[in-house]
């Protein structure tokens, strides 16, 4: 089963600790002097506000109001977001911190998915330039409905990589595809 599972993954030991630095250096980056540097606008306050109401039993099938048009988004990204809401007590900065940890699960599958389509080192370039980049970590301060496309998009291409794709393949990258088309009214273009 293992065995099975290392080849299903294609990753050892020493790939597991290098991209756990990297994941950790990554969230250093992030979280560094957060209460300073965080964003946080109207956008924000609206689903901060939302996310409330959804922990108090008020819930919605309405997302936020696209900024186009006279239409909502769906709500997949708040009822996404109310993990961080209720552990956090409703902290407005529970939204960035579920930005980051998006970020920082997007890094592995990048390693994986550069390893996959190219080499060791495409892999390994790919997930220190994502998690490095002053622009990633400059998005990871706030909390758009629209930053969740970058690892639900990457999640998609890396399973969509697979040879054989299971059934649980398939489950996972609709799913994902469905928030996507919930969380931003530019993802109906690519839909």
């Amino acid at each position: 089963m293992i065995t099975k599972l290392k080849h299903l993954i294609l990753i050892n030991k020493l790939e597991i600790a290098l991209i756990s630095v990297l994941v950790i250096l990554a969230l250093i980056l992030r979280v560094w002097r957060i209460n300073e540097f965080a964003i946080f606008l109207s956008d924000q306050a609206i689903d901060s506000y939302a996310v409330k109401n959804i922990i108090e039993g008020n819930f919605t099938l309405l997302g936020p109001r696209a900024s186009v048009g006279n239409f909502f988004n769906g709500p997949a990204i708040y009822y996404l977001m109310l993990p961080f809401y209720f552990v956090m007590k409703l902290d407005p900065l529970a939204g960035t911190y579920f930005q980051i940890f998006l970020q920082l699960a997007t890094i592995p599958f990048i390693f994986l998915l550069g390893k996959r389509i190219g080499t060791d080192m495409t892999g390994y370039l790919s997930a220190v330039l994502f998690a490095i980049s002053p622009l990633f970590i400059y998005y990871s301060k706030a909390a758009f409905n629209s930053y969740p496309a970058l690892f639900l998009s990457v999640l998609i291409i890396y399973l969509m990589t697979f040879e054989k794709k299971k059934m649980w393949h398939l489950l996972i990258a609709g799913f994902a595809t469905g928030v996507l088309v919930q969380a931003h009214y530019l993802l109906y273009v690519y839909a």
